[in-house]
């Protein structure tokens, strides 16, 4: 048995990785790799690969590998955790010293970016959502954990994963700490903007029409 975990940024399949990793059967499971590697794994192993991967990946033949799709069913929250992380703090103005804790500081972001990203976002995640449907198992983020650290993956979504590996059914646990637990709206300056934000693609998360 070898699979991939595919997903966009930001999604928690690193989180996802280290949970699989504690399966007692020993599988392994790679953090974010190139598309190149995927036919250099072996039985037993697998990897987080990117959307950016899978588009740079011509015909790709996945037949041998059972496909883990990790998705957040908030395109909103995704794509202010997208910015705020892979920009490195370029798509928000600063206010006061960074820390290992990032939500101590005061930022506000650049709309235009957060419509750009968000809509994109949203282009990536449908594209692969309906090439995979019917081949692959999506989890969502958010039915593991709500916002806060989780040690222990939900038994459901646990043996969900490991009956689709077909693999034993065992509690699945991480030494992850969630980086950012803290709401938004307590350090994002704009972010009623943002929930106001009328464009298509964020009126359509909000009516539960993403992915």
């Amino acid at each position: 048995m070898k699979f991939l975990i595919i997903g966009n940024r930001r999604t928690g399949s690193e989180m996802l990785a280290t949970f699989m990793c504690s399966h007692p059967s020993g599988m392994w499971c790679f953090k974010e790799m190139a598309y190149d590697f995927v036919p250099k794994m072996v039985d037993n192993q697998g990897c987080i690969l990117r959307y950016t991967e899978l588009d740079k990946w011509e015909n790709p033949n996945l037949q041998e590998y059972k496909l883990i799709h990790i998705l957040r069913r908030n395109i909103v929250a995704h794509t202010v955790s997208d910015i705020i992380t892979c920009c490195g703090w370029r798509g928000a103005h600063r206010y006061g010293e960074y820390t290992e804790h990032y939500p101590a500081v005061k930022m506000t972001l650049d709309l235009d970016k957060f419509n750009r990203w968000g809509k994109k976002n949203v282009e990536l995640t449908l594209k692969y959502f309906n090439m995979f449907k019917s081949t692959s198992l999506p989890i969502f983020y958010e039915d593991i954990t709500n916002n806060i650290t989780v040690k222990t993956m939900p038994q459901d979504i646990a043996d969900k994963i490991c009956d689709f590996l077909g693999i034993e059914r065992s509690a699945l646990t991480t030494k992850m700490c969630k980086v950012n637990s803290m709401d938004y709206k307590n350090y994002i300056t704009n972010y009623q903007d943002i929930e106001n934000f009328d464009a298509d693609w964020v009126v359509k998360c909000r009516e539960g029409g993403s992915a």
